[in-house]
């Protein structure tokens, strides 16, 4: 079971590429569509089951597993839980209840977790698996896979962002202590390449090439923004749709922190499951910070078109995915 705040879906997916790549038997529920396997996939023989496990509304609370995976714990959800000690308590809990516990080791929480099996990943601290000379060019990276003090060569990243290596980090950790070969899982981690809505690059619209990214909280956002800015420098334009108001609202001011000194626009918030608050609006973050409100689609459409930049970044988990697609869709078959 994959879980954490961010990142989830990508490792899940990543660990299914590998088990797929070492022809194991498997069943996987990916919380994403994954370019290989989409969001579920079976060879009916169910030996071993891989699924993203969800802290929302706290469903991870129902869910026991043998091997327990923590990419990191951030204040996600404050609706439900509160405060990040409720959060922190809850990853804690489900860790507790499995067999293995698979954590990044370079988490401000999740380093202080103190449990039987625990085995650990990172950049930074001492850990079991290691990335080292880490490298970046045009937003992807690459570094020297170290498991338990030794070298096993170049790991070369097809997907964008430095978040990327650690969900490799954890995808590896968890083949290895699933006894999969080194080099089955030095082949599979090389023949990933994504999964639907992460930094994924949607085609051109009036001759702007669109990139859309899921990140809805402010620590996926900087991320995303990070990534983008590498790969692209200053030819950007940003475009922003937060992902329900109570979280708009709970996280205001690190999402103002994030995008005021950055050339964005704002388009309405994505209301999913709730009503109206303009406290957790869109408005209200433009209006903060002084930048362009979108209430419309077409409105979005303008934004793009009247652009000088090459290049439109569109962040969030909402409908602006969907309808930008089918509009580059709808272009290229006229």
């Amino acid at each position: 079971g994959v879980s954490g705040s961010h990142g989830k879906t990508s490792i899940t997916a990543m660990i299914a590429t590998i088990l797929g790549s070492a022809k194991k038997s498997f069943t996987a529920f990916i919380g994403g569509i994954d370019n290989n396997y989409s969001n579920f996939y079976t060879d009916g023989k169910k030996k071993l089951v891989l699924s993203e496990v969800c802290e929302f509304k706290k469903s991870i609370n129902d869910i026991s597993v043998d091997f327990a995976v923590c990419s990191n714990i951030d204040n996600d959800h404050l609706d439900t839980y509160k405060s990040i000690e409720n959060i922190k308590g809850a990853f804690y809990a489900y860790l507790d209840r499995s067999k293995i516990k698979i954590v990044c080791n370079d988490d401000e929480y999740l380093k202080e977790y103190k449990g039987e099996n625990v085995y650990t990943y990172g950049i930074k601290n001492k850990s079991l698996v290691m990335a080292k000379n880490v490298t970046e060019l045009i937003g992807k990276y690459s570094f020297d896979l170290i498991i338990g003090g030794k070298n096993y060569g170049r790991i070369n990243l097809n997907t964008f962002g430095e978040y990327s290596v650690y969900n490799a980090l954890s995808a590896i950790l968890t083949c290895y202590l699933l006894r999969i070969p080194i080099n089955d899982i030095k082949r599979g981690i090389s023949a990933f390449n994504g999964v639907e809505r992460r930094f994924e690059y949607l085609g051109k619209l009036y001759g702007k090439n669109i990139i859309l990214d899921y990140a809805h909280h402010p620590t996926e956002i900087k991320n995303a923004i990070k990534t983008a800015k590498q790969a692209f420098k200053k030819d950007l334009f940003l475009i922003f749709e937060p992902h329900t108001y109570s979280r708009t609202k709970l996280l205001f001011y690190d999402c103002l922190s994030v995008f005021e000194s950055e050339n964005v626009s704002f388009y309405k918030t994505f209301s999913a499951r709730e009503n109206y608050l303009f406290d957790g609006s869109s408005e209200k973050l433009a209006i903060a910070i002084n930048k362009k409100y979108l209430e419309t689609f077409t409105e979005v459409l303008d934004a793009i078109k009247s652009t000088k930049y090459s290049n439109v970044f569109i962040i969030g988990a909402g409908e602006l995915y969907d309808k930008i697609k089918n509009k580059i869709e709808n272009k290229k078959s006229t």
